[in-house]
């Protein structure tokens, strides 16, 4: 697919595959505004499976290490990716926290972060893995670096610098959107095989909310 008319696909498969993630709320969908605890916990729970799959790389930059430990020891993970209750109110607080204070300012750093990263890495090609496999391969990383992000605040609310915060986004471009292997993995975690795009566009609703 060349030039133009592979642009035009592009955007035309990537409005309709954000049109899925919004228009249709899938069963974690709540009320406007509503964050209960057990959707806090559902979270929790996936975040802490994709921080300890990734935390198992033993070649892993230190700095990013503690990034990634500071989230797991902030909301108290564990490898089972069952939450505690102490876990999980922090968890309510931090996320709070990070809605308030920190999106207002840098949401637009959010969006340049994402849309340089779908124009780098996702192309619609015969040769490359279905479009909504290359979606959450993106979410993923999102994810993954929205935590990181999420824990660094609230260990300084009020006082972490943008470039710490430029710093986390960028080792975590390297140490997750590079790793083609741990990409995998991590969708794996989620990926219900006799439904696997059904069941990974439900774990990326989950996260999304």
């Amino acid at each position: 697919m060349s030039g133009h008319h592979g642009e035009k696909r592009f955007l035309q498969l990537a409005a309709e595959y954000e049109a899925q993630l919004l228009d249709d709320p899938g069963p974690e969908a709540t009320e406007a505004g509503e964050f209960t605890d057990d959707l806090a916990r559902r979270q929790l729970t996936a975040i802490g499976r994709l921080l300890f799959q990734r935390r198992q790389n033993p070649g892993l930059r230190a700095v990013f290490r503690e990034n990634l430990d500071r989230a797991i020891k902030r909301w108290q993970l564990a490898a089972d990716g069952i939450p505690s209750e102490r876990g999980l109110l922090q968890y309510k607080e931090d996320r709070e926290l990070y809605q308030l204070f920190f999106l207002p300012e840098y949401a637009p750093m959010w969006e340049n972060y994402l849309v340089n990263e779908v124009f780098k890495n996702i192309f619609i090609t015969e040769e490359k893995e279905e479009f909504y496999r290359q979606w959450v391969y993106l979410l993923l990383q999102f994810f993954i670096g929205r935590a990181q992000v999420m824990a660094a605040l609230a260990a300084a609310p009020g006082d972490l610098p943008e470039a710490t915060v430029i710093e986390i986004v960028r080792l975590n471009a390297r140490e997750v959107g590079h790793d083609s292997m741990y990409l995998q993995q991590g969708l794996e975690l989620f990926a219900v095989n006799a439904a696997e795009e059904e069941s990974l566009q439900e774990f990326c609703h989950l996260l999304l909310l």
